[in-house]
């Protein structure tokens, strides 16, 4: 459902040997050389989001191999190994969460900090990677607001009870000249983890943004948690890539964010991203102030709520 918003995975229906695969020993965020995968699983369970009908399409799963490097530079964990032709978003994949009342809490009060940092209230919100809707809808039945939900393996028969009438999801990729990419705040909740090219996909939501003032809110699975913890149950083939702290300010700056924060979230199991649009260097070097929203400015947060 996430990664289908990456072009390799998403357009592209050749078989796994047809697509490009992830061998670089590189660090793709920073370019620093791998000493070496530190994790090497040959055969790991492609889909964790995909419950089988039967024994044996479960025997059967697709598996895939995991080659694990670790950057001393910025912290980036990534699989070098890594085929997109592997993983199916737009079968019976379902990864929501909501059905934890604890991840419920962390959603209310994420809804709430968004809205007052930002003055979400008769704006237009964007979500890329949506899935059914309801992380959305609140904002939106929070604020006022009209959202616009990007999802190419969107099925309406998951249509949540929560996303309301203000939402449109569409059941296609966000492209940087998508005509309904305008937004007062454009949000990837669990997706980035799943780009095999995580930097070009934030410089695409860049680029749709423009010269707008549009605050970027991203979450993510802490890496911090998975390599501190030994958490080895978090090591998924879907989550080529792998978060803490300094990769995600390193992603952001490389793609042309501003990081207003980074902070741990939900008891610790996320990392959450906020930042905006950094400025535009003219051809004399002098910066260029991004244009003001409806009814907002430039500058975007005066306060920080942190978890």
């Amino acid at each position: 459902m996430r990664a289908a918003l990456d072009p390799s995975v998403r357009d592209n229906e050749a078989g796994p040997s047809e697509l490009p695969v992830t061998t670089t020993s590189a660090c793709p965020l920073c370019e620093r050389p791998s000493a070496g995968p530190f994790v090497e699983v040959e055969a790991l369970p492609v889909h964790v989001g995909v419950l089988w009908r039967t024994q044996g399409a479960a025997a059967d799963a697709p598996r895939g191999p995991m080659h694990m490097h670790l950057c001393a530079g910025c912290g980036y964990v990534w699989n070098a190994a890594f085929d997109p032709g592997l993983v199916d978003y737009e079968q019976d994949y379902d990864n929501a969460l909501h059905g934890s009342a604890l991840f419920r809490t962390f959603e209310s009060a994420t809804v709430e900090h968004l809205v007052d940092r930002y003055d979400l209230h008769g704006r237009t919100i964007v979500e890329i990677g949506c899935g059914d809707g309801r992380f959305l809808g609140l904002l939106c039945e929070a604020g006022g607001n009209r959202g616009v939900g990007f999802e190419p393996g969107y099925r309406p028969e998951r249509w949540s009870e929560a996303a309301s009438q203000r939402v449109e999801v569409l059941a296609e990729p966000y492209t940087a000249d998508h005509p309904r990419r305008g937004a007062d705040l454009v949000a990837a909740r669990q997706v980035l983890e799943h780009m095999n090219d995580p930097v070009e996909f934030l410089r695409t939501i860049r680029r749709g943004i423009g010269d707008r003032a549009t605050a970027l809110y991203v979450d993510v699975p802490n890496g911090g948690e998975l390599l501190g913890e030994l958490a080895t149950w978090d090591l998924m083939y879907e989550h080529c890539g792998s978060w803490v702290e300094p990769a995600l300010r390193t992603a952001s700056a490389a793609a042309g964010f501003a990081v207003t924060d980074v902070r741990s979230a939900h008891s610790g199991q996320f990392l959450v991203l906020e930042a905006e649009p950094a400025p535009v260097k003219e051809p004399d070097g002098g910066p260029v102030a991004p244009e003001a929203a409806p009814g907002g400015s430039p500058t975007t947060p005066t306060t920080v709520a942190r978890s």
